[in-house]
């Protein structure tokens, strides 16, 4: 039988009041009796919970956990703790898992992600000599307009409250993209542009907008612009 003492309790209602989500968002439950002794669910989806339990068998020590989601499945894994503290103390990453999920299938992660798919699409589909480096013309013909980008994003930066800081932050970041084009062939140069491109915007833009507003720079940018 496990009675958790009533400051232990305590001390797992305060360790969810301070998470992201607050204790509102989960259930507690603690039986004396039987296996899970505790057990947590997340309300809003019960499909996430965390329960401790002790291990079953004769001279079996330490706790098990049962945690979903877990650190790789979805659904749930089963983790062995040498003791009761260690399994409380893993309650907070558990949590974190959760935040973690919910902000993984934000749609606009799901737009980078369709982003970098047309642009992979494109390169294979216009860029025939992906292998080969960009040709003096073809590169000082880059430059030119990523100088146009650096000129558009200071316009964008001297109407907004980005901090001077973040808008040089962007400006190195155009930097290494015009500088990538004497190193990376083709093919290489794209890929790795696009990822740098909408994090240089995303830095002078900073909100929600400003995400969506990297977006279509970089596919003015690398999707419709002269391969």
């Amino acid at each position: 039988m496990t009675a958790l003492r009533e400051s232990t309790k305590k001390k797992i209602f305060e360790m969810l009041e301070k998470s992201y989500f607050t204790s509102s968002s989960f259930s507690l439950q603690f039986v004396e009796d039987s296996n899970p002794f505790l057990t947590i669910a997340f309300i809003p989806e019960k499909k996430f919970s965390y329960s401790i339990s002790e291990p079953a068998g004769y001279n079996s020590n330490g706790y098990i956990s049962d945690e979903a989601p877990g650190v790789h499945i979805e659904t749930g894994e089963r983790y062995k703790h040498e003791n009761l503290s260690a399994a409380l103390k893993a309650i907070g990453p558990w949590i974190e898992r959760i935040l973690e999920d919910y902000r993984s299938k934000n749609p606009v992660i799901d737009e980078f992600e369709a982003f970098r798919k047309a642009l992979c699409e494109q390169i294979n589909e216009h860029i025939h000599d992906k292998d080969s480096h960009f040709t003096e013309n073809e590169a000082e013909a880059l430059r030119t307009r990523l100088d146009e980008l650096n000129e558009k994003l200071k316009q964008i930066w001297e109407k907004s409250e980005i901090t001077a800081q973040k808008l040089k932050e962007a400006e190195q970041e155009i930097e290494r993209i015009k500088n990538d084009i004497a190193i990376f062939p083709k093919g290489v140069w794209y890929q790795v542009a696009g990822s740098k491109l909408v994090s240089a915007v995303k830095k002078v833009m900073g909100s929600a907008e400003g995400r969506q507003f990297a977006l279509e720079t970089a596919k003015k940018f690398l999707l419709d612009g002269p391969k």
